[in-house]
């Protein structure tokens, strides 16, 4: 039995996002066993059944680093009712590449996670993203603090724009070209 398991199932849907490269296969053994099942018995109420659901969604997003190519670093897995189910696939995950970089696409992961669960389409349960990683993202500027020099909004940016694209045409009219 869980630590704190509900007296009942608790519905829900629930996508688990796992790194598929070399840099976790070594530590998914210990994830399957320390969080992947705990969470599955947690949404289903106690010990895992073969067969048997528990109204929970379940989902897999594995993502992979960029060396993957040409193939695509993205791929889903589900919708699983049974949470064996999950524990099959994740057994069936190859763990592989990554070997050439240190970061992985788990952007892209991510929303590849909340497309699942806008297609699973419920809104009445409560919906859960469970990130089983390893490595960094890529750097990518996705909002929140703006770095120094960067235009704050649209129109700072369009102002910024408009600015520099009016300095070469007040050259030219001046008679001064870079040449």
């Amino acid at each position: 039995m869980v630590v704190n398991t509900p007296d009942s199932p608790i519905t829900a849907e629930v996508i688990f996002v796992i790194e598929a490269t070399a840099a976790n296969s070594a530590y998914i053994g210990e994830l399957k066993t320390n969080y992947i099942v705990p969470t599955l018995e947690y949404f289903h109420g106690g010990a895992l059944e073969d067969g048997v659901g528990s109204g929970s969604v379940y989902g897999i997003v594995t993502y992979q680093s960029a060396d993957c190519h040409p193939s695509l670093p993205i791929a889903t897995w589900g919708p699983f009712t049974c949470p064996q189910d999950v524990v099959d696939t994740v057994d069936k995950i190859q763990y592989i590449g990554g070997h050439a970089e240190s970061r992985a696409c788990i952007t892209e992961a991510l929303t590849a996670a909340l497309s699942c669960l806008e297609e699973l389409g419920r809104s009445d349960v409560p919906l859960h993203v469970i990130l089983l990683c390893c490595s960094p993202p890529y750097s990518a500027y996705a909002g929140g603090l703006v770095p120094p020099g960067s235009p704050a909004s649209r129109a700072a940016a369009r102002v910024q724009l408009e600015g520099t694209a009016a300095e070469p045409r007040a050259a030219a009219r001046a008679g001064h070209t870079d040449r």
